[in-house]
């Protein structure tokens, strides 16, 4: 009957567990890192990173551009000149990019909390001239959870998500130090991960029809996830260095058992 749970709570397991034992298992000498296979999504904290480094280069690159962006939501509202605006956090301090244009308009302070990672897809226009370390993108769209999507959807949206932070954390590791910062995300996402497969065990089972419009849509999303966890794992584990905080996140995705 919950056929949706078990599948998605399926795959999931096999990324998790696969890139536990892969970073546990591998030998502790070190390699040259290869650079991971890059995604059609440009972190949130590039961008704005980009455009500090070199204006110029960036604004050919970005600027009157669609692009898709992902990153951590800083906070969301209203504000005279622009309308409902979206924040995303940048690459330091005091650097942001700033989404706005949503045809759901108000409704995005709904679909949005601080903290959560988002995806968006919008027209990149450079630098605010109004808002100092601030990219702006126009005419956006989310690509994340709407006002209108289930409490299933929600749990697949958020085990990607979830997932998504997983993968990006054990890509970072290049060496010893790169694996102790790695440590705190991997742990923070597990957690997430943890609360997304109480609320999965809570729901009931959808109806037939979102059952198999969910299985369609998430399931090969997640398959994909999966195996970049996998993979990541394996690389993750032969540029560790062994480093005991880093063993010690890997060793917390065995709860998710």
């Amino acid at each position: 009957m919950q056929q949706w749970r078990l599948a998605l709570l399926g795959l999931l397991f096999v990324g998790v567990v696969t890139a536990q034992e892969a970073a546990v298992d591998q030998p502790k000498t070190r390699e040259d890192q290869p650079k991971p296979a890059s995604g059609d999504a440009i972190k949130a904290e590039d961008l704005s990173k980009a455009f500090a480094a070199d204006d110029k280069a960036a604004g050919e690159k970005y600027a009157d551009k669609t692009i898709t962006i992902t990153g951590k939501v800083d906070g969301v509202g209203i504000t005279p000149r622009d309308g409902h605006v979206l924040t995303l956090v940048g690459h330091d301090k005091g650097s942001f990019v700033r989404c706005l244009g949503f045809p759901e308009g108000k409704q995005i302070e709904k679909m949005f909390k601080t903290g959560q990672t988002v995806t968006i897809s919008g027209k990149c226009v450079g630098k605010d001239p109004n808002s100092k370390g601030t990219i702006k993108l126009v005419d956006c769209k989310t690509q994340g959870a709407t006002a209108g999507s289930s409490k299933h959807e929600a749990v697949m949206k958020d085990i990607i998500s979830a997932m998504d932070e997983i993968s990006a954390a054990l890509e970072s590791v290049k060496d010893k130090d790169s694996a102790r910062a790695a440590a705190p995300k991997i742990e923070a996402a597990v957690d997430k991960l943890t609360e997304v497969q109480k609320r999965a065990k809570a729901l009931g089972d959808p109806s037939k029809d979102e059952q198999e419009k969910l299985l369609k849509e998430y399931l090969p999303k997640i398959q994909t996830e999966a195996t970049r966890m996998a993979k990541a794992g394996v690389e993750a584990g032969k540029k560790c260095e062994a480093e005991p905080t880093f063993l010690k996140a890997i060793e917390k995705m065995k709860n998710l058992k």
